[in-house]
């Protein structure tokens, strides 16, 4: 054995580094001087390169471009967190993009012998709003995404990701994460955003449940997926409460609405620009999504930080948004 092996060393390559959730994790390992390698197609990451940061300007699915990244950077990690996030409005291009893309950079990480793990982040959206959803879902449940492509493109990556998981050489790990919330949340017309500057709350028969988990909890929950040599599998990562919107938002008037009514606003407001909510996630309004996050909390003895509600109110105090 040789005895000058490093095995606490850690070089962690993020694909989707720029967008909001991967400058947030890429800043937290760089700063606590792990090495980081970002991969995106957009460099609006405010990371200088460093030595802890390197970033490059690359698209996951150009398999080459990938396989140069790979070689000359040698990462122990992959956080798998490019996506098109309802951006390209073209269904295609977003199965190219996100589909077709993560079987590249799968691909190539199985290919470089540095790399260990491999996580992908999934989304708790997998899992459909339908009428009977119960509360506190656990991995285990059937996925039904219905025709939301955000989230029917999640399940079909991990149905990629569960296919290669026993030819594979790394350790893949799904995480279906919640939206993650905090000071420095800046998703313009998402369904938080929403729920921030609108002056008026639209109410279908019921007011759901919304799990949202602060950027801080995320990022410790990271470090122990990170330290851990022999995770795998699959992971809800989420708090282990929710809250209603009307407990978020207790202040703002609710007015009844028909579903049909609402699917037609979601649809102007989506063809315009103005949210990026299509209307086919509408369901998300009337029926909630509460993941049981009990396997990876008892996995790591991890006791969640900020509720669902403190997490909103920290995002609300610090609010960045345009």
């Amino acid at each position: 054995m040789n005895s000058n092996v490093n095995f606490n060393y850690k070089k962690i390559l993020i694909s989707g580094s720029s967008g909001s959730l991967g400058g947030i994790i890429a800043g937290h390992f760089a700063r606590n001087e792990i090495p980081v390698v970002g991969v995106d197609i957009d460099h609006n990451n405010p990371l200088p390169d460093d030595e802890y940061f390197t970033f490059y300007c690359a698209s996951i699915a150009d398999k080459n471009r990938m396989k140069k990244i790979f070689s000359r950077e040698k990462p122990t990690n992959v956080i798998h967190l490019a996506c098109s996030y309802n951006k390209f409005r073209d269904p295609n291009a977003e199965y190219e993009n996100d589909v077709l893309g993560t079987k590249n950079i799968l691909k190539v990480a199985n290919l470089t012998k540095s790399v260990e793990k491999f996580i992908f982040f999934s989304s708790t959206s997998i899992y459909g709003a339908w009428p009977d959803n119960y509360r506190w879902m656990p991995e285990s449940k059937k996925v039904r995404p219905g025709n939301y492509r955000y989230a029917l493109n999640k399940k079909k990556i991990e149905n990629v990701l569960n296919k290669y998981r026993k030819s594979c050489n790394v350790k893949i790990t799904i995480l279906r994460v919640c939206t993650v919330v905090g000071p420095h949340y800046n998703k313009n017309g998402s369904a938080v955003s929403i729920l921030i500057k609108f002056p008026f709350m639209l109410r279908i028969s019921r007011f759901c449940e919304i799990q949202l988990l602060h950027q801080e909890d995320l990022l410790s929950m990271m470090d122990l997926v990170i330290d851990d040599p022999n995770v795998r599998g699959t992971y809800n990562i989420a708090p282990n409460d929710y809250a209603t919107v009307q407990e978020l938002v207790p202040d703002k008037p609710f007015y009844p609405v028909p579903l049909w009514l609402i699917r037609f606003i979601f649809g102007i407001l989506w063809r315009t620009r103005m949210i990026n909510l299509p209307p086919a996630c509408i369901n998300t309004t009337k029926y909630g999504i509460v993941a049981d996050p009990s396997k990876f909390l008892q996995r790591y003895h991890y006791n969640i930080r900020y509720s669902t509600k403190e997490a909103f109110s920290d995002t609300v105090m610090n609010n960045q948004l345009d």
